[in-house]
């Protein structure tokens, strides 16, 4: 069994390193908010408003890194087109059905907020008060002045933009409060169990299965990152599905390989859109910050408790068995099955996609380059001849994206 919320408060993580000046935001978020919460004393779902905060900038991934920017700037464009992709990918969730009004609006001015929706209001103070606190804070000495600031923001922006009985409440009962500011400060240990006991947070515990709607979510968030990669986890982890089947394994089994899948690139929303699409050649730099995509996965992978298979098979994915794949360069023995089921599956996906250097290639040409990394023992030889007992593979993952890019 598997607590819903507790995966998501890990893997929000994934969405807040697209700005490396905001890289807790939204655990900083989730927590103001549900502190503002208690402290209005309304009726308000704890966790539903626990569950907007954590995704509630998810939007932001589509962005370029000038208007990620803007959305800290509160430039009105940048605010508005943020709400709105993130809208647009909840709400095909029924999880995240209410989430996706939330988010739609928490950018809204209380004055303009027609829909008086209350936990929209709670994100968007939360939301400038912690945005203001990671820009001018670093360290404890720093939390006086940066209250300064904020209660400066707060007071050039009385006029309809918060609601009021919320600014009330947390001069009332927060901006005093030396425990608040500590916990914003030091959130990356503050962890899930203290959090949803300070806050009576009801755990959502589901099993492996019921729960991989939320996998195929940030997979979707992975994907959306680039245009070029807008199905890719979906037939990554359709490939990998076929060779478990394969090799007959169980559905217990073939679950951390199915999730590994889903979340193999994570790491890749810390590179930029720019980097992603770029056309022609990438300087070394550029290189050198997408190699350290499968790192990033296993660091925020690792936060999860009992994901040690999956944290593997997740960053092992550009590994190959002669030594000279990345991050680690391991050899054979050394890349247990699972994660050269997610190799296999991945190149399959990249080879079938376009690329901004290049067109997708054709099925032929994709069997020829499978065949020819196995034979050089980049590939494993056998899950290569499994792949190939199945000739319809191929074009069902082209079939997933019936809308296929024009470079």
């Amino acid at each position: 069994m598997i607590d819903l919320y507790h995966i998501l408060y890990s893997l929000s993580k994934s969405v807040d390193i697209i700005h490396k000046n905001f890289e807790n935001h939204s655990k900083q978020v989730a927590y103001l908010s549900l502190y503002l919460a208690e402290a209005i004393n309304y009726n308000i779902d704890k966790n539903e408003l626990f569950k907007a905060a954590l995704v509630h900038d998810v939007g932001a991934i589509f962005l370029r890194s000038a208007n990620i920017n803007g959305i800290f700037e509160e430039k009105p464009e940048d605010l508005k087109s943020h709400e709105q992709f993130g809208h647009n990918l909840l709400k095909n969730f029924e999880f995240f059905k209410k989430t996706a009004e939330i988010v739609l609006y928490h950018h809204t001015d209380f004055k303009n907020n027609n829909t008086n929706n209350l936990y929209s209001q709670l994100i968007n103070l939360a939301d400038r008060i912690c945005a203001i606190f990671s820009l001018n804070t670093k360290k404890v000495v720093d939390i006086p002045n940066t209250k300064i600031k904020i209660n400066n923001y707060l007071k050039d922006n009385r006029d309809g933009k918060f609601n009021p009985h919320m600014i009330e409440a947390f001069y009332d009962s927060i901006y005093g409060k030396n425990e608040v500011w500590i916990n914003l400060l030091d959130v990356v240990n503050l962890k899930y169990k203290k959090l949803s006991s300070l806050f009576d947070l009801k755990p959502l515990n589901v099993s492996l299965d019921e729960g991989m709607f939320l996998f195929s979510f940030f997979g979707e968030v992975i994907n959306s990152h680039s245009s070029f990669t807008l199905y890719h986890s979906e037939r990554v982890f359709k490939v990998s599905n076929l060779l478990c089947n394969e090799l007959g394994f169980s559905n217990e089994e073939a679950q951390p390989i199915q999730i590994a899948s889903y979340l193999h690139d994570l790491g890749k929303l810390v590179v930029p859109i720019e980097v992603l699409d770029k056309r022609g050649y990438l300087s070394n730099e550029e290189h050198d910050l997408i190699k350290i995509h499968p790192l990033i996965t296993e660091k925020v992978l690792s936060e999860i408790e009992n994901f040690q298979d999956i944290v593997v098979y997740a960053s092992y994915h550009h590994e190959f068995l002669d030594g000279s794949g990345y991050p680690y360069g391991k050899r054979d023995y050394e890349i247990p099955l699972g994660a050269r089921i997610v190799t296999i599956a991945d190149m399959v996906a990249s080879f079938l996609e376009h690329r901004p250097y290049r067109y997708a290639l054709s099925i032929e040409e994709t069997k020829t380059n499978l065949q020819n990394l196995a034979h050089y023992n980049k590939l494993d030889k056998d899950l290569v001849n499994y792949l190939f007992k199945n000739p319809y593979i191929f074009e069902e993952i082209i079939q997933i994206d019936q809308q296929r890019m024009t470079i």
